[in-house]
């Protein structure tokens, strides 16, 4: 007996990859009052961050003024005295002089400023009009510039007590007018602190006082509405000597002591708060 088997021949089709078998999905399962208990949730959620209460209605406001005052010794010392006379080329050569020896005794050269004024002019001039050469004639009250009067007007400025001083005694010891003794004033970077002081002072004043006045009509004081900054810090002495002039008769005895005391800065600005 004979038998037959078909073998199997070599085969040179490309092999087929294997397919992937899906993965079986995930089903989740849900009961709707699982769902309605997360809707409730997520509302009550929202509710409470939007505040939807708040915002209904008129809102209720308070505005109050929020004031404070700082002090501070002054460290800026201006002087303005002025030489006046007939004579023009007399009265620059006094006041070139007098630079001279603001110099020597240490005042810088940008920290003085020099203003040369001659009128020879005998017009009446328009009523009103300024000038430190006027005077009033007696028939109609019409300023007139006085003639072939000349003036030299110094502005010097110094931040060191001992040398104002100085420059006061000086002074004391010539002819000059005017502003023979110190003006004391604040600097540049003192006044930016006394100014930034005083404002967070004066915030702090608005909101002791808002909340004062809230807790009277049981409430409670919420955000900031609004900001009325409109007004800006003003400065006056509580002590100074500053524009005090010495008597002709005296001068020789040099000039007084300066005392600059302190100035204070007072800021003020009005803020509306929210009531809740």
């Amino acid at each position: 007996m004979q038998y037959w088997y078909n073998l199997p021949m070599n085969d040179t089709s490309p092999t087929q990859p294997p397919v992937p078998k899906e993965k079986p999905a995930i089903r989740i399962s849900l009961s709707w009052r699982t769902l309605a208990l997360l809707l409730l949730v997520v509302i009550a959620a929202m509710t409470y961050f939007w505040k939807p209460w708040e915002q209904s209605g008129t809102v209720r406001t308070i505005s109050v003024q929020g004031q404070a005052t700082v002090s501070a010794v002054p460290d800026k010392y201006q002087f303005q005295p002025i030489f006046s006379g007939t004579d023009i080329k007399a009265v620059t050569a006094v006041g070139n002089e007098a630079v001279a020896q603001l110099k020597k005794l240490g005042v810088k050269d940008v920290d003085i400023k020099t203003t040369i004024f001659a009128s020879s002019d005998p017009k009446p001039i328009p009523l009103g009009a300024t000038s430190p050469q006027i005077a009033v004639s007696e028939p109609n009250g019409m300023p007139y510039p006085i003639p072939n009067d000349s003036t030299y007007t110094i502005t010097a400025t110094v931040t060191d007590k001992a040398l104002a001083q100085g420059v006061s005694d000086y002074l004391a010891t010539t002819k000059a007018t005017g502003q023979v003794t110190p003006n004391a004033v604040f600097t540049k970077d003192t006044q930016t602190k006394l100014d930034l002081s005083a404002r967070s002072k004066a915030s702090d004043d608005a909101k002791a006082k808002a909340t004062a006045t809230a807790k009277q009509l049981d409430a409670r004081v919420g955000r900031v509405v609004k900001i009325s900054d409109i007004t800006s810090p003003w400065i006056y002495a509580t002590d100074s000597s500053g524009g005090v002039t010495m008597p002709q008769s005296t001068k020789s005895s040099g000039g007084p002591t300066i005392q600059p005391g302190t100035n204070d800065v007072t800021y003020s600005f009005t803020v509306e708060f929210e009531l809740k």
